[in-house]
């Protein structure tokens, strides 16, 4: 079974790495740091009725997720999943 991997999401501005700064900073920095790739219409045969799973390479306050999911749930009718590396 093949798993399509898209760039959905494209980045809006610079930002520091998430790394260099405290938690608090983490919460807030990103805050409309994303958004769509391309128009809607062209992305929306990949967002409607999927699921779609967003990979943060480490997920520590989990803002980065948060934040890419804020721009995806608007414009899909989908289920989102936002795997962390937590042991639950």
């Amino acid at each position: 079974m093949a798993v399509p991997c898209l760039p959905l999401l494209t980045r809006t501005r610079s930002t520091t790495p998430q790394a260099e700064l405290s938690r608090v900073e983490r919460l807030v920095h990103l805050k409309g740091a994303f958004a769509l790739t391309g128009d809607l219409s062209s992305q929306k045969k990949y967002l409607t009725d999927k699921n779609i799973v967003i990979i943060d390479d480490v997920a520590t306050t989990g803002t980065t997720l948060n934040e890419a999911a804020k721009v995806l749930i608007p414009v899909s009718y989908t289920h989102l999943t936002l795997p962390t590396n937590r042991e639950v």
